[in-house]
This record gives C-alpha cells, sequence and structure tokens, in this order.
C-alpha cells in the first residue's frame, strides 16, 4: 500500500497492511531547526514538511495546508514589541479597541498569551461582536491543490477547520474569563454564535469544491473547561450539524483533542465526531488509546506519542520505546481505525 492508500483504508473503516505511522513534529522541527540541533538525517530539511518525506513517514497532518484563511478584516492590526520576546497586538475598529499581550517562550519554541483581548466583558464583547460580524473567511482552492500535488501518495492531510463556540471565547476572553462569560451572559453569547455559525457554513460549502476528505476541529477538547454542562448549551448542535454537514456529502469530522476526555465520551458519540487528533493517553489525559475505539463503531483514534514517552532519554530509551510501542499495538489490535500519532 502507499501511504494515502493505507491511511484511506483506516478513514473507511479498513484494515491496513500495517498501522499508519503520522507523528506531529512541526513544533519539534522548529525547536530544533532554530536551534541547530537537528539529527544529521534531517539537516538538510527546511520545512516540517520536508522532514516528514525525509522520515518517510505516513503523512496525515492539519499543519501542513491551512486554506481556510481570513479574507477581509475591515479593521487595523498593529503589533508593536515590548520587553524581550514580548508584544502587543491591538484591533483597531470603529466601535473600540481590543489588545492582547503574548510572549514567544524560547525553551518550549511557542508563544503563550499573557493578556487576552476581552478584559471588561460590558465593554469588549460588543466589539468582538463587531469583528465577528464584520470578517469574512474564505477557503482558498489553489492553496489547497498546490499542497494535493505535492503531497501526492505520502498521505492525507487534515483541514484545520475553525473551532466550537466555546473555543472561539477561549481564544479572544481566555478559559476563566471565557468560562463566566459563557456562565454569566447566556444572550450575548447567542447573538455572537449565531453569526458565527454562518460564517463556518459558508466556509464549510465553499470546501466542498475541493478534494479533501478530513476536515478538523481546532478545540483543544478538555473537560476541564468544554464540561458537558457547557457543551450541552453551546456546542453539542455546533459540532452535530457540522459533522452531519460533512457526513452527507463523504467527508469527515475530527476534532483535536488534547486533555481529559472520560467524561465526554457521550457528547462525542452522540454528536458524529469520527475521530479525535491527538489524544493524550494516561497519564497525560484519563482515556486510553484502546477504549477510545469503542466510543462508536466508526470511531477512528489517533495517538500513541505524549510528553511521557518522548521525554525519556539516555541509554534507556531505545529498549523502552520498543517495549511501550510492542505494548500498544498489541492492545490496538486489529489495526482499523487507528493511527499511530501525537497525543
Amino acid at each position: 500500500m502507499t501511504s494515502r492508500h493505507r491511511l484511506l483504508t483506516v478513514l473507511k473503516g479498513g484494515i491496513p497492511d500495517r498501522v499508519p505511522f503520522a507523528p506531529n513534529i512541526g513544533q519539534w522541527f522548529e525547536y530544533h531547526k532554530a536551534n541547530n540541533t537537528l539529527p544529521d538525517e534531517l539537516s538538510d530539511c527546511q520545512t516540517e514538511w520536508d522532514a516528514m518525506e525525509a522520515l518517510n513517514c505516513d503523512i496525515f497532518s492539519r499543519r501542513l495546508c491551512a486554506p481556510v484563511r481570513l479574507i477581509n478584516a475591515p479593521y487595523e492590526t498593529v503589533t508593536e514589541p515590548l520587553a524581550g520576546d514580548t508584544s502587543r497586538t491591538s484591533i483597531h475598529t470603529p466601535v473600540g479597541t481590543l489588545s492582547s499581550v503574548s510572549r514567544f517562550d524560547r525553551a518550549s519554541w511557542t508563544t503563550f498569551t499573557l493578556e487576552h483581548p476581552v478584559k471588561d466583558p460590558d465593554r469588549d464583547l460588543p466589539i468582538l461582536q463587531w469583528i465577528i460580524e464584520n470578517s469574512q473567511w474564505g477557503f482558498e482552492h489553489q492553496l489547497w491543490d498546490q499542497a494535493e500535488k505535492r503531497l501526492g501518495e505520502k498521505g492525507v492531510l487534515m483541514i484545520p477547520f475553525f473551532q466550537s463556540p466555546i473555543k472561539l471565547i477561549h481564544n479572544w476572553a481566555g478559559q476563566q474569563e471565557g468560562t463566566f462569560i459563557l456562565l454569566e451572559r447566556e444572550k450575548e453569547c447567542d447573538r455572537l454564535f449565531e453569526v458565527y455559525k454562518e460564517k463556518v457554513w459558508k466556509v464549510a460549502r465553499e470546501a466542498l469544491d475541493a478534494s479533501a476528505l478530513v476536515f478538523c476541529l481546532m478545540d483543544n477538547l478538555d473537560s476541564l473547561f468544554h464540561t458537558p454542562t457547557l457543551i450541552k448549551r453551546y456546542a453539542f448542535r455546533f459540532y452535530g450539524d457540522l459533522a452531519d454537514f460533512f457526513h452527507q456529502r463523504g467527508r469527515l469530522l475530527f476534532s483535536h483533542g488534547d486533555g481529559r476526555l472520560r467524561s465526554l465520551i457521550a457528547m462525542i458519540r452522540d454528536t458524529g465526531l469520527d475521530g479525535l487528533e491527538g489524544i493524550p493517553h494516561p497519564p497525560i489525559g484519563d482515556l486510553n488509546l484502546y477504549e477510545a475505539r469503542k466510543i462508536h463503531k466508526r470511531f477512528i483514534v489517533m495517538g500513541g506519542i505524549t510528553a511521557h514517552e518522548s521525554e525519556v532519554t539516555g541509554p534507556e530509551a531505545l529498549p523502552f520505546i520498543f517495549d511501550y510501542c510492542k505494548g500498544l499495538l498489541d492492545k490496538m489490535r486489529p489495526f482499523g481505525r487507528f493511527i499511530f500519532s501525537t497525543g
């Protein structure tokens, strides 16, 4: 089987010739590339995509092509540097300004938000409403076609596809303030989310003209913040209606999930999500991969490698990794509906 055939077999519920191996190496690659510490076999690679091809893995990634783009934003965004690796970004609109502060952390090679744009809901939620109402997103078919041409038989690309209303509020207000907003300002949230859903569905219809098979919601599913109560109130219909929309047209809908998932099993099953990308098994998460595959009869599991495994170094690393992989693969037989990946 080619990598593409292998992955399509799994996505359609069949048994592949071997387990697809599709690690998410983006952050790892960017860190080591910037610090000149890539292993010799990847030292000439310029991009994450180059590295995946050099590793000859089965490419199944949401990072390599992002054709959903903001195409019209009738406001001004200004970023100014602060001390060190910290910066402030301000969004200036006719109805007010939202600003955020972020810091790039070189040790982990990621960006942390120190101050979210929405701080005072009375003042800031109307501005956020205006931003969502007046922003337009679209699907860039040329970008997608170029990526598909490069990919060929090396795998399948996932389209990173918006987020649920809950994650939308988390992005703008942070998880703590966002949770208070969701609990205390239901009418305002309903107005905001109604407009947001219209934007999402517009792009979903545009995406149907592409060859894309798999869409992935960028939700960071975690029951600590995506509680069953909040999902039932704000996101259940969003997940379910979007899954139905794609299923009726032969597409699949995943979500990224990187936290505690056990109490969300019923929600995941009942909304019809086809799989989760990045499941963190214990001790980081609370759901084993072989349990996740039982969520429903078509459910596809992506995961197997977490920081708990990848942090092991030194002479004991190789036997540890082989023993771990053998134990995991024994539990995941037969290998249908399983993609060995990063959690």
